[in-house]
């Protein structure tokens, strides 16, 4: 007869346990990894984004457009509009907001067909202590033209009893920025406080940031 001595139970348990062990520590290292490839994705878009709103000014007398649909499609391919994080799914008509951040409840706000994932100074001017005084943004470095906020997580939520302001979210993780001067700066924040449905200016302003990756 053939002496082989199969597995028990017990080794079997055994093995599975420091299977299961090994797979928790390498998967978070994968999923780092993929975050981190994501994100270097979402700076080279974000170049190319601002190279294309460049490519708008040249055309029309060094004038910002006033949405990043103006760009999209014509001084950039649409898809590079849309972060590789962004898992947002179309409306009933198969539209999205063309300013993300402003599509809020009951707020009326321009659609397009394809995903827009960044926030676009020019696009929330309006919002602004200083409305209508562009000259006033572009003037200084320390505002950023383009804002990927994806990699955010709301931590938690204050409602508000104003109309126009929704009330502030808290927020902590990375934001990718790239600034008037085309520099980009990539900055964690933790608890950081934004006005939902107010003027968004923390999106875009923080004087006290260090550069990132250049």
């Amino acid at each position: 007869m053939n002496g082989r001595k199969a597995f028990t139970l017990i080794e079997m348990l055994v093995v599975v346990a420091i299977v299961a062990v090994i797979a928790a520590l390498i998967f978070p290292v994968f999923a780092k990894a993929k975050q981190s490839g994501f994100a270097t994705q979402d700076i080279t878009q974000l170049r190319q984004v601002y190279m294309g709103l460049q490519m708008y000014r040249a055309d029309y007398e060094q004038n910002y457009p006033l949405s990043l649909a103006d760009v999209g499609g014509s001084y950039v391919h649409k898809q590079i509009l849309a972060s590789p994080v962004d898992r947002r799914t179309p409306d009933a008509a198969g539209t999205y907001p063309a300013d993300r951040f402003l599509d809020l409840p009951g707020e009326p706000n321009r659609r397009v067909s394809y995903k827009m994932s960044y926030a676009y100074l020019r696009a929330f001017e309006g919002r602004f202590p200083m409305q209508g005084l562009w000259d006033y943004y572009i003037q200084s470095s320390k505002w950023s033209v383009l804002v990927c906020a994806d990699y955010l997580t709301t931590t938690s939520m204050t409602p508000s009893p104003s109309v126009t302001d929704h009330g502030t979210q808290t927020d902590s993780g990375t934001f990718l920025r790239i600034r008037m001067d085309g520099s980009l700066r990539k900055v964690q924040k933790k608890g950081m406080g934004i006005s939902v449905g107010g003027s968004y200016e923390e999106l875009f302003y923080y004087p006290d940031e260090s550069p990132g990756s250049s």
